[in-house]
């Protein structure tokens, strides 16, 4: 039996074609009712998701760059719900997808698809939870 996140992810790449990234987190979220509304206590089922899915046969072994977009895209904004902010991105960025970052309303950037990538290669020293928790200091 699938978990909520894992029906997420299945039907993930319906949706990644769409270049408008607060979309694509919207439309999931909608589609799924995954989390109570972009929480910190969520992140801790993407930690959870990481930690189950990293494996060669795990669901990450497969369209890894599209599901780490995705999660991000979730991450990205539930921070933005948690501490205020919006996107920024740079067009003219080759690797624009990897590089777009996430301004807290304190003036804090973070990078969420590079925090996912760094948790797909690190495991658990990256906490997607930490990562997000100590912005509400």
């Amino acid at each position: 039996r699938n978990r909520p996140i894992e029906k997420l992810i299945l039907l993930m790449g319906q949706f990644l074609s769409d270049p408008r990234i607060v979309l694509v987190s919207h439309i999931f979220m909608q589609e799924i009712p995954l989390f109570p509304c972009y929480s910190l206590e969520s992140m801790k089922e993407i930690d959870r998701f990481f930690d189950e899915q990293s494996s060669e046969t795990g669901l990450l072994s497969k369209n890894r760059g599209e599901i780490l977009f995705g999660l991000a895209s979730y991450i990205g904004e539930s921070a933005i719900k948690l501490y205020g902010g919006e996107w920024n991105t740079d067009d003219s960025d080759p690797q624009g997808e990897i590089h777009i970052s996430v301004k807290l309303a304190d003036g804090t950037v973070i990078w969420p698809v590079i925090r996912c990538m760094k948790r797909y290669e690190h495991g658990s020293e990256e906490s997607i939870y930490a990562y997000l928790f100590v912005l509400n200091s």
